[in-house]
This record gives C-alpha cells, structure tokens and sequence, in this order.
C-alpha cells in the first residue's frame, strides 16, 4: 500500500514539472503592384493579403505609405476582406522620376515592393501600344473639419462638388444621391450602411447633421469616386487629390 502511494506522488511530480507549449501564430501580409516600371500619368495598382497561420483574414486595418527618396508621399489606409486589400496610386504628369517604395502595415508587420517611374520604358522609347491617358490631379484642402471616431467630416455640398458629382440631398427620407460617370452612390444620415453602384458597402462613421448642416464621412466617399485623401491627424488637415482628364 505504501509503495502504491509513493508511485502516485513521483507521478505527480513528473506531470507537475511537464510545460505546455503553445505555438505562436505566423503573421504574413504580401504586396504587389501591377508592373516594376511606369510612366507618368500612369496609375499603379497595389494588392495583397492578410494571412494568419496561412488563413486570409479580413477586417484588418492595412496602412499604405508611399516613399521617395526617404520622403513620405501620401498615406492611406483601408481594410482586407477576404479577397485581400488594394490602393489605386495615380501618378501625375510632373511625377519625379526614379525609384518608389511601397510600405504596408497589417497586424504589426510590415511588407515593401519597389517600383520604378521613367520617362521611357523597354528600350528606350515612349511609344505604347495604345495612347496613355493624360491625367492630371486637382488637389483640395480642409482645415479643422469635424472629426468623428477619427474620421474627417466634411460638408457634403463641399466635398461633393469638390469631387465633380452631381448630387441631391432628400430631406424627407435623409438621403444623399452622388453620381459621377458610370458611379452612383447613396448615403443615407445616421446609417453606416451605405449603397455604392447598388452594393451595400459598410462605413466606419455615418453620415450626420450637426448645427443644422450635413456632414459625411471624407475617406470613403472620396475613394468610392477614386480620388485619394490624406488625413493629418496633428495638423487636422484633410488633403483631397481629384484625378482630372
């Protein structure tokens, strides 16, 4: 009996002294653009995606910072889904020439892809087999706009018209219609739900009305009709880039 209870304590002991390892997750974010070289006026497309132990993830905050020569360019962010994430970076004709980098941050980690603007591309000629679009940008700036969960407010009669959209604001049913070329979208106050070509798409922030006016959210509405903006959270300047044919 003795010896059945010192087998039970040294078997106690042995289990006590045994540590469970957990492995930790791998963190993975890629990225890519569409070509290594490109022309002024040219847009460049960049994606990639969110992976946890190999797993897609969406929902995840991505930050895109573009780089030349050491100076921050522009800064933008949105969120992965399942497919993955994109930026759409236009390029202007005065584009300096040389060598970019593009950063992009996802879930503490950070990924970078190089590419390259040149007055001529493979050897040495401009020539292309269809004629690149000339597109220029018209740059807008916002101070001290209203400011809700971080995101920039700005008066939709503003932004709207700064955009180059015709619009409408119906006051019964406190909805917002912009149109541009072949884009429609509906916003409607105090609903983060909003309709982009007939899709719902998801806002972070709603649109209000404070003091009377009315306010929509300045990150998504300028990507949704393909501009880019730049928010300065210190400086609270919200920067607009509208592409200009």
């Amino acid at each position: 009996m003795i010896k059945f209870w010192k087998l039970l304590l040294i078997l106690f002991i042995l289990i006590g002294n045994v540590s469970i390892v957990t492995k930790a997750a791998t963190n993975e974010i890629t990225v890519t653009t569409n070509k290594k070289e490109y022309l002024p006026s040219e847009s460049v497309s960049i994606k990639g995606l969110v992976k946890q132990d190999g797993k897609v993830l969406s929902n995840v905050d991505v930050t895109f910072r573009l780089e030349y020569s050491g100076m921050i360019l522009q800064v933008d962010q949105t969120k992965s889904t399942s497919t993955g994430y994109s930026f759409l970076l236009g390029l202007t004709n005065d584009a300096k020439l040389g060598e970019y980098k593009v950063i992009v941050q996802g879930l503490g980690i950070k990924n970078e892809v190089p590419f390259k603007v040149s007055k001529s591309i493979s050897g040495g000629t401009t020539t292309t087999s269809s004629p690149v679009p000339q597109v220029k940008n018209k740059s807008y700036t916002y101070k001290n706009p209203l400011v809700i969960k971080n995101e920039p407010m700005i008066l939709y009669t503003s932004l709207l018209k700064d955009l180059n959209t015709t619009y409408n604001y119906n006051k019964v049913k406190k909805a917002i219609t912009a149109k541009k070329n072949k884009t429609t979208l509906v916003l409607t106050i105090n609903n983060t739900s909003s309709k982009l070509d007939g899709k719902m798409k998801k806002m972070t922030v709603a649109p209000v009305i404070k003091n009377g006016k009315v306010y929509i959210p300045a990150t998504f509405v300028s990507k949704s009709f393909g501009a880019k903006g730049v928010w300065d959270k210190k400086k609270k300047i919200y920067k607009l880039s509208v592409p200009v044919k």
